[in-house]
């Protein structure tokens, strides 16, 4: 991902941090209790608008058009204007010329319709990513606080910011400016280029797209939409969408087709020319030049992937509406190519591999408090009033009893929690883990309440004077057992002192929660091993409750926590050992999970990364694939590829299956289409070059009169010949024209297909083929990855089978007339019989130069779509069905080449009975194959022979490929899928231990890495002192001295 440039610098920003007058009334004149009303806000959005930057979309209709500008439309328009030109002055090329037309429309048309759907597709995936904000409103006469999208506010909202929330519009913080207290830390990083947070006090303006990373306040909307700094600054931006692999691959694919297809078009140009000029007669009107020149462009246009970006967005795109149907919003679609590939996921634990439905336990008391009152004091520091509870605060909350007739006046109750007026909230923030409130009791006294983990609320204590290192080993020990057991703990403090002085923090007690793994958490990681995919978690809990929940999900139990990515006495490369053999990591912070994905995708990994929080962002965008969980908050998703909308491992790991379904069909696609190109292209290239049908040869004897060979044979019947005679020996159609053999010439200077017969495959074909999208594929057991050169060897052998089939048909076909046999007195040609005509009840056994046309149009129509059915498998075709559209598009494409070769119209052939004596040269000729009965039926025999040889020889290709030339990367991408494998049978057997050799064995690992740190941690630290003295003293100087002094500074 490319990083965005700051939009503002020197006194820009501080102009831009102040509000000028219209947005300074705009805040002053603000209702901060009751909001606007509907009917105001429908006013404001009649003059401001909706909160939303203006798209630079292109009207409809001029898109459209752009459809029909580019470099394969500007191809296929060059090919109608040498059509053109050619029937003005031949008379010849109308027909070419109208379906050149067809082709240029059908085209346009499929890619606007199909890049309309995939953005639609996008627009309503971003619609349901689409950021909210808690708005005060009055509706209806009732004031209402509630979740509102971004879209719809309006200057003069009053809206409350929190933790993890990306700023909606320009807005100006409410409260009283000389409380500094009140705060938020903001980061603004993508607009200013400042690297730290800014603190924000009230009547302070935040701009649009911020990100709030601590505190939480009130602030009124000042300025929406274009409005915005962010609005105004929008159009001086330049942002850059990265390729991703997907985009590269068809760019390398597109770039080499397209590069081989000038090369061997340009050789056919010139062997069709030269021929063309030296061995057909010259006739008035006839260019040969023109004639070669509108066969090339078409063959060019035919052999280049005109539809290969349309068809791989449409894949994509049905795929990612697919997925959203599955809970998993895909915020690009590339994500999903990339996803396939995915090799190592780092997963939350909480509501992703546990329910999030947190069971709280009886209290342990530490103070003068009972387990009720523990139980209401903690509640006390929860921010009641929030619109979206947090799961600690929400069971926590729920567990403070509700009153009942018969419960004395002094109960711990729900109700009696409004009674304690709060002065002041700090949220929780992953920097100083806990919440805090500041409130008014109801006898007037001053009460502070603060909970969260236990270790921060203990050193406060502690630092207060009212714990002791005793009562530290004690938490610490009852800490200790319930992480054993898998319980998070949290601890209680209160201080009764006044706000003006330090707070005499009293350690109260120890709340423990207990978050179970959810029901098909086992099952789903077991299948995400089987896939190829280790599942590593990454939590903030203790290192005991993530053994614990690893120990039960059989993930393996080697936690590391944060004392290895802490560490400085070890490189690099030991670090990245260590991250990779782990199973999971405890007590991390956000930093953290970005060092953990760094490591990994420099060991080449295709890493995936789970966050909900504001911190998490920037590992979210570093992953490969960054995965905002179910809740996470509007910056998470900014930053992630995919969003889900449900919680828990199983949807991660079913849109890894079904983008591994789409992976396959994009490979599939690509292999076919690259296949195909390589049969068109050097199919007619040989057939160009190897081919000279001047050559009696493949006529047979074709003498004169005085046994004179001519270039130039025709074939047809008359009443005394019934085989291939000399032109001149035949009257012209219509009875009329000179007895030469310039009026009928029965073939062509060189094999070529007629113009349109190449539009038709093109457009058939290429047309159909877009329903791939819907085929039906397994998903692979391994992550994917785009192996281009496998990719090609498979395409090349697929390719060259069908283009072998193909010249040695039109060999035969050829030849079929020159092959002859008697039997019985009668001349017989075996090829003749079942490819050439029957005229009038008398067998002929010779094939037109028309029919062989025809017959080689069929063949190339129908193996190239066979090409298909080879391309989307890679062991034998018969192992999966096609999925049912594209097995219509196959009935639909095949026969509607068959009939067409059968009923080819009379009006798209260039010599007919009533103009054939004008004829000469390049001109091109295609008859109807309805003169026999087993024409038709022979090619498809024919086709699906070597159909069934070239699938053979797929096979035996990715075999070689697997077994004996990728061998070692075939071992690498295996390599962790065998290891998470082994991990499991691992975690398995551990599962199986009695519980006091686990937890013997767990401590005694723990103990031993524990205490080899500590040991070279206090070394280093000594030798660092030992230095700083000496220096100090002058013992050490010069270099030396330097050096000392850069070790004391824990320089390099």
């Amino acid at each position: 991902m490319t990083d965005k440039k700051p939009l503002l610098s020197g006194n820009v920003k501080e102009a831009a941090d102040r509000a000028d007058a219209a947005e300074q009334l705009i805040f002053e004149s603000a209702d901060l209790e009751n909001g606007l009303s509907e009917a105001r806000v429908a006013e404001l959005i009649e003059e401001f608008g909706y909160n939303e930057l203006e798209d630079d979309e292109l009207n409809p209709f001029l898109k459209f058009l752009s459809y029909f500008w580019g470099p394969m439309p500007i191809m296929i328009w060059i090919a109608i204007i040498i059509e053109v030109i050619k029937a003005s002055i031949t008379g010849d090329g109308v027909e070419d010329c109208i379906v050149l037309s067809i082709l240029q429309v059908v085209n346009g048309t499929v890619g606007y319709v199909e890049e309309l759907n995939a953005g639609n597709a996008i627009a309503a995936l971003k619609e349901k990513l689409a950021p909210e904000c808690t708005v005060l409103r009055t509706v209806g006469g009732r004031v209402t606080r509630g979740k509102l999208k971004s879209r719809e506010l309006v200057p003069g909202d009053v809206v409350e910011l929190k933790l993890g929330d990306v700023v909606p519009a320009d807005c100006m913080l409410t409260g009283n400016p000389e409380d500094k207290e009140d705060q938020l830390q903001v980061d603004q990083s993508a607009l200013t280029g400042e690297s730290l947070p800014k603190t924000m006090y009230a009547h302070d303006k935040l701009k649009m797209s911020s990100l709030i990373k601590q505190g939480e306040m009130k602030a009124v909307v000042v300025a929406t939409g274009k409005n915005t700094f962010y609005g105004k600054a929008a159009g001086l931006m330049k942002i850059d969408d990265a390729q991703g692999r997907f985009q590269k691959i068809l760019f390398r694919i597109t770039l080499g087709l397209l590069f081989l297809s000038l090369i061997l078009c340009a050789i056919i140009f010139t062997v069709l020319v030269v021929n063309g000029a030296s061995t057909v007669p010259k006739l008035p009107g006839n260019s040969t030049v023109l004639r070669a020149l509108s066969v090339v462009i078409v063959l060019l246009v035919a052999s280049i992937p005109i539809a290969m970006q349309v068809v791989c967005t449409s894949t994509m795109a049905v795929g990612a509406r697919r997925l959203a149907s599955r809970k998993v919003i895909v915020a690009r679609l590339s994500a999903i190519e990339e996803l396939a590939g995915m090799t190592v996921l780092c997963s939350d634990k909480t509501g992703t591999l546990t329910k999030n439905e947190l069971t709280l336990k009886p209290p342990t008391l530490f103070g003068d408090m009972d387990e009720e009152e523990l139980t209401f004091f903690a509640a006390l520091s929860a921010n009641r009033k929030s619109a979206d509870l947090d799961a600690i605060d929400k069971v926590i909350i729920e567990a403070v009893p509700t009153r009942s007739p018969t419960d004395p006046a002094d109960r711990w109750t729900k109700e009696k929690l409004d009674s304690f007026d709060v002065i002041k909230f700090t949220p929780f923030n992953p920097v100083i883990k806990r919440t805090e409130a500041a409130m008014n009791a109801p006898n007037g006294a001053v009460l502070r309440v603060t909970k969260g983990a236990p270790q921060v609320i203990l050193r406060m204590c502690i630092a207060a004077g009212t714990a002791d290192a005793t009562l530290g080993e004690t938490v610490d020990a009852k800490i200790q057992e319930y992480a054993d057991k898998g319980f998070r703990t949290l601890g209680v403090g209160v201080s009764y002192s006044s706000l003006d002085e330090p707070p005499a923090w009293q350690f109260q007690g120890l709340l423990s929660l207990f978050d179970p793994p959810r029901d098909d958490t086992a099952e789903t990681i077991k299948a995400a091993i089987d896939g190829g995919v280790e599942v590593k978690m990454v939590t903030g809990d203790q290192r005991a409750i993530a053994v614990e929940t690893c120990r039960q999900l059989e993930m393996g139990t080697e936690i590391f926590d944060t004392e290895i990515l802490n560490s400085t006495f070890m490189s690099d490369a030991e670090k990245s050992d260590r991250i990779f053999a782990a199973n999971g990591f405890a007590e991390v912070m956000p930093e953290h999970k970005f060092n953990i994905v760094q490591a990994l995708r420099e060991r080449g990994i295709v890493t995936g990364m789970t966050g909900d929080g504001v911190n998490d962002a920037p590992a979210l965008k570093r992953a490969d694939i960054g995965i905002a969980v179910e809740g996470a908050t509007d910056a998470a998703k900014a930053a992630a590829d995919i969003v889900l909308t449900e919680p828990g491992l199983s949807v991660i790991i079913d849109a890894i299956q079904r983008s591994r379904k789409i992976f396959q069909r994009m490979r599939n696609y690509a292999i076919y289409r690259i296949a195909c190109t390589l049969q068109l292209l050097l199919f007619f290239f040989f057939a160009v070059i190897t081919i000279t049908p001047s050559s009696g040869a493949f006529y047979g004897d074709a003498k004169g009169p005085q046994g004179q060979a001519w270039p130039c044979v025709a074939v047809g019947s008359n009443s005394t010949h019934t085989g291939p005679v000399a032109d001149m020996e035949l009257p012209p159609p219509d009875g009329k024209g000179p007895h030469i053999s310039q009026w009928w010439c029965a073939h062509e200077a060189a094999f070529v297909l007629p113009v349109i017969s190449l539009v038709v495959i093109t457009i058939l074909n290429d047309g159909t083929i877009i329903t791939i999208a819907h085929d039906k594929v397994i998903p692979a057991n391994t992550p994917q990855r785009w192996d281009l050169w496998e990719v090609v060897v498979v395409a090349t052998v697929l390719g060259l089978v069908a283009c072998l089939g193909s010249m040695l048909l039109l060999v035969f076909a050829l030849q079929s007339n020159y092959h002859q046999y008697h039997i019985n007195d009668d001349t017989v040609s075996f090829f003749g019989n079942l490819l050439g005509q029957d005229n009038s009840g008398e067998a002929n056994h010779y094939v037109t130069w028309g029919q062989a046309q025809t017959v080689m149009y069929l063949k190339v129509s129908i193996s190239d779509f066979l090409t298909v059915f080879a391309a989307r498998t890679r062991s034998f075709f018969w192992e999966r069905r096609p999925g049912y559209a594209l097995a219509v598009a196959f009935v639909f494409a095949t026969g509607a080449s068959t009939i067409l070769s059968i009923f080819w119209p009379q009006s798209f052939n260039d010599i007919s009975a009533t103009n054939a004596y004008p004829s000469g040269g390049m001109r091109m000729l295609m008859a109807p194959l309805n003169t026999n009965s087993y024409a038709v039926i022979t090619v498809w025999v024919y086709c699906l022979i070597w159909f069934i040889g070239q699938d053979i020889l797929k096979v035996v290709t990715y075999y070689v490929i697997e077994n004996y030339i990728r061998t070692e990367d075939n071992e690498r991408i295996h390599a962790v899928a065998n290891r998470a494998q082994l991990t499991t049978m691992l975690a398995t057997d551990d599962k199986a231990r009695p519980a006091g050799l686990r937890a013997q064995h767990s401590a005694g690992i723990a103990g031993y890495t524990s205490a080899n740190d500590a040991r070279v941690q206090k070394l280093e630290d000594e030798i660092r002192m030992l230095k700083k003295v000496l220096l100090e003293r002058g013992v050490l100087g010069g270099d030396a001295g330097a050096a000392a002094a850069g070790a004391a500074t824990g320089g390099h």
